[in-house]
């Protein structure tokens, strides 16, 4: 191989490692990790923030309020990151709170 392919290929393949573990983009704006007070105690925000906002693209991609702010463009205090309600569960809740 072609010593500046060789050099290609490793910079390519930092910069997707980089990519994968750069943490969820919403991390900045995330009400989990920056309103005081939105979760009960610290140890919940560690947790969070470990298992979800900074790990891989495969975990943070799981995350329900990551998924949620995706696809509605927002995403309800009551939607944590390992919450099981659906979209339409959460658009229900929405509609309902709105009534």
């Amino acid at each position: 191989m072609p010593e500046s392919f060789e050099k290609h290929l490793f910079i390519t393949q930092l910069l997707e490692k980089q990519l994968n573990n750069s943490g969820c983009p919403n991390q900045k704006s995330c009400q989990i990790l920056h309103v005081d007070g939105f979760l009960k105690d610290a140890e919940t925000k560690a947790f969070y923030r470990n298992s979800f906002c900074e790990a891989d693209n495969a975990v943070w991609n799981t995350c329900k309020r990551f998924q949620t702010k995706t696809a509605l463009n927002l995403c309800p205090d009551f939607v944590m990151p390992d919450s099981t309600f659906s979209l339409d569960e959460i658009l229900d809740r929405l509609e309902e709170g709105q009534k």
